[in-house]
């Protein structure tokens, strides 16, 4: 009878077995590494190889053939690499692992598919139209639905604008406006109370206080700022920021809204995103016609799977003209971006009061302010990050609470110490 432990009667039976259970514990350790891969989203950099290369589709191929390498290994050297018995029972075993695999994998795309295609897509123009001809509330999966706190405009070039009289949450945020849309508690007089400095900030949703409970954005610090002076004056800054605006629909909201109130000062909110479109001009995505797979996407590339929600732009020909005016295309870009400043900076020549492009300003923009004339509060520049956590996130285009605090502390010494604002003492503009 043969000893227990040994797998054969030929050599050294024993080291077979150590050497078969030796593969199957490589096996076992890449498929530990493809679930950490997986578990990462494809961020992950511990490869099972020198260098620490990056995983790409070709790599994860090539760590799944070497897992299965090592575990046909291990049953050539327990069983014989000529019995024919042990190499159908493990081909068997393999094809149903496949097949319940592509199964499950099949099964995964098509939930991943409905999920993206129930619950994203809620901004799009389609959206709002219908949002407005029914009326009511939209119910979506998304806690920060835009089309629920925005209406179509009837200035085409602002395309849409907050909805006034809001008292709800947003995105498990507090979120209120006044009757003229500002995201402001109480109303405003269209003319400023003796002694009142006023500011208008035009801007998207950095400005407008994307992620804050309300009375926390960079504008309400900076008001609260300026009032701490108590130089016998009150200060204003008024918030007619609308998530989704780029540069041509921060000026149009300046020049069709803001001159109204009677600016004694302009603020222009910048973010990157602002060379774009406007937020509205792209059409909801159908996530079942796309060819890429979400679920391979999602499993090894998560970075790439913003690409995949995005919505599509809507081309020229799309475009309902009755809503929207054509030539807002003619804002998007460095041409659009630069056109916008040089109306920017003729209607403050023309009505008599400053203005400022505050923000985290990348080089190119810069070099068009430069070039019309403008003068910029740049976070990378006027603040010195390196002196607050990271955390506050001061120069992304959401910045925390916190972030906020800062910027709207330090813009308020950046305008005094730029001349923006009136002299102790003294009435009237700077």
């Amino acid at each position: 009878m043969r000893p227990e432990g040994l797998a054969g009667g030929r050599g050294r039976p024993g080291g077979r077995r150590v050497l078969s259970w030796a593969c199957i514990g490589a096996s076992l350790w890449i498929a530990l590494e493809i679930l950490l891969i997986v578990r990462a989203g494809g961020h992950w950099r511990r490869a099972p190889w020198p260098g620490q290369a990056p995983i790409t589709y070709v790599s994860f191929a090539l760590l799944v053939l070497a897992m299965l390498g090592f575990a046909a290994l291990a049953v050539g050297i327990r069983h014989g690499f000529g019995n024919r018995a042990a190499w159908r029972r493990f081909a068997g075993r393999l094809a149903l692992a496949g097949f319940s695999l592509g199964l499950a994998l099949a099964a995964g795309e098509a939930v991943v598919r409905h999920f993206y295609q129930t619950t994203q897509g809620f901004n799009s123009i389609e959206q709002m139209r219908e949002l407005e001809t029914r009326g009511g509330d939209l119910t979506t999966v998304s806690d920060s639905p835009l089309v629920v706190i925005c209406r179509m405009s009837d200035n085409k070039r602002l395309i849409y604008e907050m909805r006034p009289n809001l008292d709800r949450l947003f995105g498990h945020r507090t979120l209120r406006t006044n009757s003229a849309g500002m995201r402001r508690d109480e109303d405003v007089p269209l003319t400023p109370p003796p002694g009142t400095f006023r500011i208008v900030g035009v801007g998207d949703s950095g400005m407008w206080g994307w992620g804050l409970d309300q009375n926390q954005g960079y504008l309400e610090v900076l008001e609260a700022a300026l009032n701490a002076r108590d130089d016998g004056r009150r200060y204003e800054a008024l918030n007619f920021a609308v998530p989704g605006y780029n540069a041509q629909q921060n000026v149009e909201m300046l020049e069709a809204r803001g001159l109204a109130y009677q600016p004694d000062l302009a603020i222009v909110g910048w973010n990157e995103n602002d060379f774009d479109l406007p937020f509205f001009m792209y059409t909801r995505r159908d996530h079942w016609a796309t060819r890429q797979s979400y679920l391979l996407v999602w499993m090894f590339r998560r970075d790439r799977l913003g690409d995949l929600l995005k919505p599509e732009l809507l081309k020229l020909g799309d475009m309902d003209t009755s809503l929207v005016d054509p030539i807002v295309l003619e804002g998007a870009g460095e041409a659009g971006v630069r056109t916008q400043f040089e109306r920017l900076r003729e209607l403050s020549q023309r009505h008599g009061f400053p203005v400022a492009v505050a923000g985290p300003l990348g080089s190119t923009v810069r070099g068009i302010l430069e070039e019309v004339g403008l003068p910029a509060f740049n976070v990378h520049r006027d603040i010195d990050v390196a002196a607050y956590p990271q955390d506050f996130e001061i120069t992304y285009m959401h910045p925390r609470p916190e972030g906020h605090r800062v910027i709207g502390q330090h813009l308020a010494a950046w305008l005094e110490a730029e001349g923006f604002l009136p002299a102790p003492g003294t009435g009237g503009r700077p």
